[in-house]
């Protein structure tokens, strides 16, 4: 069973390898992403965090105007 995992590891490897290096535009399209990407959760993680303190500013009795 080992042997057999680590045979598929090697496998996998190899194929990343035969795509290394990657193409300019490929690198370019990746990062584009990834920047849409992290922007995203970040902006998700923030609004959740306000949202948390908006409640719990509220739940102690407090107001806060929109």
């Amino acid at each position: 069973m080992l042997d057999e995992l680590i045979d598929g590891i090697a496998r996998k490897k190899a194929r990343l390898d035969r795509l290394r290096p990657l193409r300019a535009d490929a690198v370019a399209q990746l990062q584009k992403h990834y920047d849409v990407e992290l922007t995203y959760t970040s902006n998700a993680t923030d609004a959740a965090r306000d949202r948390r303190g908006h409640r719990a500013w509220r739940h102690r009795g407090r107001q806060v105007s929109s």
